[in-house]
């Protein structure tokens, strides 16, 4: 099983956006709309945009005295973190959405640029199902948004940030998850752009029509997966994982198996880690959600970002699961020294069939004197 925290997310932030654009004039209100965005913080990492730019968006209104209101009621809605983490592991390079972009800004290049917008565009079209739906939906939905945040409008501030911090995530390959949550401010644009467009005398069909054309746009998608997955064979041992969604959203038939094939190799060296190391211990790796949530070990991000700097920390944790095709942008020379410094424990079977580097690798640490 994988756990996402896309429904929750989505229940809070609606509930704050709701809040806030039905009641924005006035003051207790934007207390226990800061109790959603707290919440919503801490459920998600990208809850900081909700944050940033409801208060962004107070500013722009010059509704100051609503501030105060809204940060008491966040700060309590973000409470359960704190509690929370004082009953871990104290972890370096602990895993968060923070942590990973301002690394990703550390080392923020061209290249890098490139192949962020090149995955919000894939993530965008991949939301819509087809090209033709996305650029419908580019063409209602951004002037529609545009619309809302010359209004000053507290939705449109928030994609607004939002947007901004999933293009520096430095793992493209999740943009299309973050991209959901936004589905329901998606609608409201739409229906806000047809309502500058359709008489007043016609603007009670404003909010079915908006409705209308975002499903229809879905159509296409949605029986083409029902299709595929119908249509195409899995392997019986891969039986347990072929409803996963990424292997429906895959436009290649054989990329989807090998997906799930992926999957069902990340399982199985959880199960290695499971029975190899003691329930208190603590695990490094790039993939630190499967760890937590499969192996049930405590897992965080490494602390090191190069092989000398590896050299130099000892850590908390005695194990790293190093996953080599993560390893981008990090120093090359990482699994020489890992291999030459440290004990290999078990490697997993090759990741793709084209590709040498095996999908895990997994070390017991030496402490370094």
């Amino acid at each position: 099983p994988i756990l996402y925290s896309e429904h929750l997310y989505i229940l809070l932030s609606m509930i704050a956006v709701l809040l806030a654009s039905r009641y924005s004039e006035q003051i207790r209100p934007w207390f226990f709309i800061g109790v959603a965005v707290g919440l919503a913080v801490a459920t998600r990492g990208t809850g900081w945009a909700l944050m940033t730019g409801f208060l962004v968006c107070l500013i722009a209104q010059n509704r100051l005295r609503q501030i105060p209101a809204f940060l008491t009621g966040s700060a309590i809605g973000y409470l359960p973190v704190p509690f929370f983490a004082a009953g871990l592991p104290e972890l370096p390079g602990n895993s968060s959405y923070l942590y990973e972009a301002m690394y990703a800004i550390r080392h923020a290049n061209t290249t890098f640029l490139i192949q962020q917008a090149k995955a919000l565009m894939n993530a965008w079209v991949q939301l819509w199902g087809t090209t033709p739906g996305a650029l419908i939906a580019a063409i209602v939905v951004i002037p529609g948004l545009t619309l809302r945040l010359k209004d000053r409008r507290p939705d449109a501030f928030y994609v607004a940030f939002y947007i901004g911090m999933i293009f520096l995530w430095p793992y493209p390959e999740h943009m299309d998850r973050f991209l959901w949550p936004l589905i329901p401010v998606f609608v409201v644009a739409g229906h806000t752009l047809l309502s500058h467009l359709i008489k007043p005398s016609r603007a009670a069909w404003v909010p079915a029509l908006a409705l209308l054309l975002i499903f229809s746009l879905s159509i296409p998608s949605g029986v083409g997966r029902t299709v595929y997955r119908l249509a195409t064979e899995v392997p019986e041992e891969l039986a347990p994982l072929s409803n996963m969604p990424i292997r429906t959203r895959a436009y290649e038939a054989r990329f989807g198996i090998e997906v799930v094939a992926t999957a069902h190799r990340f399982l199985a060296d959880m199960d290695k880690i499971n029975d190899l190391i003691p329930s208190v211990d603590c695990v490094y790796s790039e993939v630190p959600a499967v760890v937590s949530i499969n192996a049930k070990r405590a897992s965080a991000f490494p602390p090191w970002t190069s092989a000398n700097v590896m050299k130099a920390k000892n850590g908390t944790c005695r194990y790293y699961y190093a996953v080599p095709t993560r390893l981008q942008g990090r120093d090359s020379e990482m699994l020489k020294v890992m291999s030459s410094d440290h004990k290999e424990l078990f490697r997993s079977s090759r990741q793709m069939e084209q590709d040498a580097l095996p999908l895990g690798i997994f070390y017991e640490l030496s402490r370094q004197k």
